[in-house]
C-alpha cells in the first residue's frame, strides 16, 4: 500500500516537473513472485510500469540488501540464497546504481548468481546458455578415437546442428547393476553434471518416501538427503505439489512454511521425526467427547427450565 500510494503520490506531484529525474527501487520478486510476497511483488510491478510510461525515469529491481532495511533481520537467507537471489552489500549496491545510471538502463535486475537453476532458465543471451551437450567416451577397446567422434553430426529433428564435447574416459563408471553411472562423470569446465555436495542415500523410511516424492515431482532420477530443493529446479508451485504428496501418503498436516523452512530431505525428515502429528481420536475420546456434550446439553437444558419457572412465578 505504502509503495502504490507513493508512486502514485510522485507521478502527480512530477507533472508540474517533467524534467525531473526519477530512479525507483523496485525488487526481484516482480519477476520472480515467491512464496508469502504477491502483494509485494504487485506493488513493485506497478512501480516499474510507472517508470515504463514516464521520459527520464529508471526503476531498478534489487535483491537482498545485506543487513540493510528489511532484510537486517531477514530469515531464511539459505534459502533466497538457494533460489539465486545473492546479498548484496552497501558498497556494492551503491556502484551497481552508479553503473546502471552510466550505461542509461532504464530498468535493471541486480543481485542475481546465474549459477542457480531458476536464474539460468530465465537467460536467453548465448554466453550464458543453460546446458552444454556433453559425450562420455572410453577407447579402451581402440575402436572409437575423439577425431572421429568430433566428425559426427548432432541435429535435433528439425534438422538444427548442435555442438556437442566429447570427454575421454579409461573407462565408464557403471553401478552396480551394470547402468551408466551419471553420477559418477566428470563435470566439464562450466557444465552441471555433477553436483557439489556429496551424494548421500536416504538411510530411513521417512527420508526414502520424502525422495520418492521429490523424484516424482522435479523428474529427477536421483537425489540425495543433502541436496537443496531449489537446487534441483523446483519452485513454489513444484513444492506445492510436493506438500499434497506429503500430506497424503503421510496423513499429517504440512505447512508450507515448514517446506520451505527445511528444504533438504535430510532437514524435513529430521524436523518431521521430532515433531510428531496429533494423536488420532480413538474410542475412548470419542466417549470422553460425546459424555461432554451430552452434560453442556443439559446444563443448557436447567438454565433453560429456571428461567422459564421464573417468568410464571412473576
Amino acid at each position: 500500500r505504502a509503495k502504490l500510494i507513493g508512486t502514485w503520490t510522485l507521478h502527480q506531484l512530477l507533472d508540474e516537473r517533467p524534467d525531473a529525474i526519477v530512479i525507483g527501487f523496485s525488487s526481484i520478486n516482480s519477476f520472480f513472485g515467491g512464496f508469502g510476497v504477491g502483494a509485494y511483488a504487485a506493488a513493485n510491478s506497478a512501480l516499474e510500469s510507472f517508470a515504463q510510461i514516464r521520459a527520464r525515469t529508471y526503476c531498478y529491481a534489487w535483491s537482498m540488501w545485506e543487513g540493510i532495511g528489511i532484510n537486517r533481520e531477514m530469515r531464511m537467507k539459505d534459502l533466497a540464497h538457494a533460489r539465486g537471489y545473492a546479498a548484496i552489500s552497501a558498497r556494492q549496491g551503491w556502484l551497481s546504481l552508479l553503473a546502471g545510471l552510466h550505461r542509461g538502463a532504464d530498468n535493471l535486475l541486480i543481485g542475481l548468481d546465474r549459477s542457480r537453476p531458476q536464474i539460468r532458465r530465465t537467460l536467453t543471451v548465448e554466453e550464458h546458455r543453460l546446458w552444454q551437450l556433453m559425450g562420455y567416451f572410453s577407447s579402451a577397446d581402440g575402436q572409437v578415437s575423439a577425431e572421429q567422434l568430433a566428425e559426427l553430426a548432432v541435429v535435433d529433428r528439425f534438422e538444427t546442428p548442435s555442438r556437442c564435447t566429447f570427454m575421454e574416459l579409461p573407462a565408464l563408471p557403471r553401478t552396480a547393476d551394470g547402468q551408466i553411472d551419471r553420477q559418477a562423470l566428470p563435470a566439464p569446465s562450466g557444465g552441471h553434471l555433477a553436483r557439489e555436495s556429496s551424494y548421500v542415500a536416504p538411510q530411513s523410511e521417512l527420508e526414502r518416501t520424502i525422495a520418492a516424492i521429490w523424484q516424482d515431482v522435479l523428474r529427477v532420477e536421483k537425489i540425495g538427503v543433502n541436496d537443496n530443493f531449489f537446487e534441483l529446479g523446483g519452485q513454489s508451485l513444484m513444492m506445492a505439489q510436493v506438500q499434497g504428496k506429503l500430506r497424503q501418503k503421510l496423513s499429517r498436516d504440512i505447512s508450507m512454511v515448514e517446506m520451505f523452512r527445511y528444504p533438504t530431505i535430510g532437514a524435513l525428515a529430521k524436523h518431521l521425526g521430532v515433531v510428531q502429528p496429533p494423536p488420532a481420536a480413538g474410542p475412548g475420546r470419542e466417549q470422553d467427547r460425546s459424555q461432554k456434550q451430552r452434560a453442556a446439553i443439559a446444563r443448557q437444558k436447567q438454565m433453560a427450565k429456571r428461567r422459564s419457572d421464573g417468568d410464571e412465578r412473576a
